[in-house]
């Protein structure tokens, strides 16, 4: 009966950890500029359209980010931070540590508010939103 159970929970386990019933991620790479420069620092976040999939994101970093996005219709969220200032904080072991203080530039209509979309097939593809106004 041992035997019997151990059996059931490794097929279990060996479902679970070979992603059966998981979707396969598409890689999404691509350049993002603001005013004309690249996007020092920010964030690309890739929301489903349909609800039926988590939001994942990736870092812009000069410019550049590469995100693994499931398949579907997506709509695009682009942050970007600016530096605009330090502060100290307690890094919780009682040692004041300085942290950034970043402003988000880009207007709401770009992410909060964002209705641009795309659609990904499931094929590592690039998406280049282009210089943003």
């Amino acid at each position: 009966m041992l035997k019997k159970g151990f059996l059931i929970l490794s097929l279990l386990l060996i479902s679970f950890l070979s992603g059966c019933g998981g979707e396969k991620l598409t890689t999404v790479t691509g350049n993002v500029s603001w005013k004309g420069e690249p996007v020092v620092e920010g964030r690309m976040e890739f929301a489903p359209v349909d609800g039926k999939t988590a939001s994942v994101a990736g870092i812009i970093e000069n410019g550049v980010y590469t995100v693994n996005v499931p398949p579907g219709e997506k709509i695009v969220r682009i942050f970007a931070y600016k530096k605009k200032g330090t502060r100290m904080i307690d890094d919780g072991m009682g040692n004041m540590v300085p942290q950034d203080l970043l402003e988000q530039v880009m207007p709401p209509k770009m992410n909060a508010n964002s209705d641009i979309r795309v659609t990904i097939d499931g094929k590592q593809m690039e998406y280049n939103p282009g210089d943003l106004p």
